[in-house]
């Protein structure tokens, strides 16, 4: 990334002077309000060019029948309430999947809940499903929209509230899907999640046939 990457190793220690949720927190805020004018979003760009300028930003993918700009995409986990989708489309990024989210808002585990492992290079991330829930993030989405690239994808990860009954469970993600549907390109259906009591069940073949 060139310069891009001396910057960040010049500030990183600020980054690591404060938890891995508030700069995580910080960076969406900061994406986002960069992305609501024109200027910011052409900065975010250019701040990007770098990174864009390698052979996959002009490899574009068919799948699934969407077509993407290109392969590379923000996984579903960082702007769970899509408040920075823009940002995202002005990065270079050729999909972002947004979520997880649930039918009803709800805060996740308790915090603290991110740990650095810097000798890894990694996070434990055991956040839990913290989201303002499927309207809000439906309302975000489609606002969104006018101001993405074209081939720009946007997915939606659903989920199962942590209050919700195994009994229950089909309910909720049919909830989410009704609401987020409109405004998605697809759907990822998340039962992976270990963050959550009892969601790995669904991963049974009879219940995610269910």
């Amino acid at each position: 990334m060139g310069w891009q990457r001396d910057v960040y190793e010049g500030i990183r220690p600020l980054f690591f002077a404060a938890d891995a949720e508030s700069i995580h927190r910080w960076t969406v805020t900061a994406v986002r309000k960069a992305a609501e004018g024109s200027y910011g979003r052409t900065l975010l760009s250019h701040l990007a060019a770098d990174g864009r300028a390698g052979s996959w930003s002009a490899r574009p993918v068919e799948h699934m029948g969407l077509q993407f700009r290109n392969p590379v995409g923000l996984g579903a986990g960082f702007d769970k309430d899509g408040e920075a989708i823009a940002g995202w489309g002005a990065l270079g990024f050729g999909f972002a999947e947004v979520g997880t989210v649930t039918p009803v808002g709800q805060p996740g585990n308790a915090r603290p809940r991110v740990w650095r492992l810097p000798d890894d290079g990694a996070l434990v991330n055991r956040m839990g499903f913290n989201n303002h829930g499927a309207t809000a993030l439906a309302d975000r989405v489609a606002r969104a929209r006018p101001w993405l690239p074209p081939d720009f994808v946007v997915g939606v990860s659903i989920g199962r509230g942590a209050g919700t009954g195994d009994d229950a469970a089909d309910a909720d993600y049919l909830a989410a899907a009704r609401v987020v549907a409109p405004v998605a390109d697809y759907l990822a259906i998340n039962v992976s999640s270990p963050n959550t009591a009892g969601l790995l069940a669904l991963e049974e073949p009879d219940r995610l046939a269910a």
